[in-house]
């Protein structure tokens, strides 16, 4: 399950499941948005991620932790061929979120927008995906696929943004690190993100 929900691929066989793009109306909306605010954002078709601004903090971060290609976005040029399957915002202060507050309010019938809080609490992350688009209905897309159950499958965690994922599975795990709102609502509690959580968990629940 990949961009908050919006892609559901098959790695092993090379078949997309599920894909759901981004009217792009609305597409063209949140980019007009970014660039007059001077906002960071990401933009992610089903195999590429793209960028809004040349130096940023957080591109020159993508740069060092990420394999993947990553190039300065023109979204108009972009709808021409490709579907745009998920868009995301890093606020960093209050004039950035008064301003995303407002855009929310107009597209509230045309965006799911998911917010997530990492390392940083004065940081938000804002996923922007289609309407109908979630975690957990690309969760049940799956299991349709693997014809199993979503009691049978494990999801791990450590935002609020993983909190329907984690209740609408058999076996909720948040992070060591994760907020304490996740910890309440997870069934066990794993390792940190710097001590190997996920690893920890996966050795412990599905290997062990």
């Amino acid at each position: 399950v990949f961009l908050a929900g919006a892609l559901v691929f098959n790695p092993i066989k090379d078949v997309v499941l599920l894909e759901d793009p981004i009217e792009k109306s609305a597409v063209l909306l949140v980019d007009e948005f970014a660039g007059k605010n001077g906002i960071y954002l990401e933009v992610s078709t089903q195999d590429k991620l793209y960028y809004n601004l040349a130096e940023d903090f957080f591109v020159n971060r993508r740069k060092r932790i990420s394999n993947e290609p990553c190039e300065i976005v023109n979204v108009q040029k972009l709808l021409e061929t490709d579907k745009v399957l998920n868009m995301r915002f890093i606020l960093t202060n209050d004039r950035y979120k008064t301003a995303f507050n407002e855009l929310k309010e107009k597209l509230t019938d045309q965006l799911n927008f998911q917010i997530g809080y990492p390392h940083d609490e004065q940081i938000e992350v804002v996923n922007m995906t289609s309407l109908e688009v979630s975690k957990v209905s690309a969760l049940r897309h799956l299991c349709q696929y693997l014809k199993i159950s979503p009691e049978e499958t494990l999801a791990i965690g450590d935002s609020p943004i993983d909190l329907p994922l984690i209740e609408n599975v058999g076996l909720g795990i948040a992070m060591g690190n994760a907020k304490d709102e996740v910890k309440i609502k997870a069934r066990e509690v794993t390792a940190s993100v710097d001590n190997d959580g996920v690893a920890v968990a996966l050795e412990k629940y599905v290997l062990g």
